[in-house]
């Protein structure tokens, strides 16, 4: 009569099997680790992108209105109509219309009253790295407040170019116009946004008042 012998594991299959399987699921958690990780890279990257596509829209919106006329700051003091300074506290400030005004609205300041115009000023400031939309309902700044909005984090530098008959100008208004002349209105603008993660990008605009 034979009898059947029934052979288990030794334990170093066993232990082999156990670091196998180990391997593996290490092997495993990592790709789906870098997966996530990339995954929230590219939602990062997304994200950012869709703030500076937000930017130029409004960027693009301003100059798309923008009418040549000056402006007074709350000093009192005249500023022209667009003015361009990359190392001043308002990198862009323009005059712009577009604000819809009913017919023979009116506003008072003080004991007079006046037809309310339907422009408007605005101003791109960089302050401590992030870039503001700051707008008034009037191009003479009153003593009520801007309406503030940042539109963009982490942006070092805004500067512009200027599109002439006879070139480009890096400064608006050009050094050579005198104080009080108005000069002619440039045919477009380039401006360039430098991101402290993502480099430097630029666009540029046709100005309506100079076509």
């Amino acid at each position: 009569m034979s009898r059947t012998a029934h052979q288990g594991f030794t334990l170093v299959e066993v232990l082999l099997a156990m670091v196998i399987m180990a391997t593996m699921s290490a092997l495993t958690y990592q790709g789906i680790d870098q997966l996530q990780r990339q995954g929230l890279r590219q939602q990062s990257i997304a994200d950012r992108y869709a703030q500076l596509e937000t930017a130029w829209l409004l960027i693009e919106d301003d100059l798309l209105h923008w009418r040549n006329r000056s402006a007074r700051n709350d000093y009192g003091a005249e500023e022209p109509a667009l003015l361009c300074d990359p190392v001043g506290a308002e990198a862009l400030a323009l005059t712009r219309g577009g604000r819809f005004v009913l017919p023979h609205q009116e506003a008072q300041y003080g004991d007079t009253f006046y037809t309310r115009s339907s422009l408007e000023r605005a101003v791109y400031r960089l302050e401590e790295g992030d870039l503001w939309r700051w707008h008034w309902n009037t191009p003479d700044r009153a003593d009520a407040p801007p309406y503030q909005r940042r539109i963009l984090p982490e942006v070092e530098a805004l500067s512009c170019r200027f599109a002439l008959e006879d070139g480009w100008q890096a400064q608006w208004p050009p050094t050579s116009v005198g104080i009080g002349d108005t000069p002619p209105p440039p045919l477009a603008i380039e401006i360039t946004l430098e991101l402290r993660d993502q480099g430097s990008f630029t666009r540029q605009f046709l100005l309506a008042a100079g076509r």
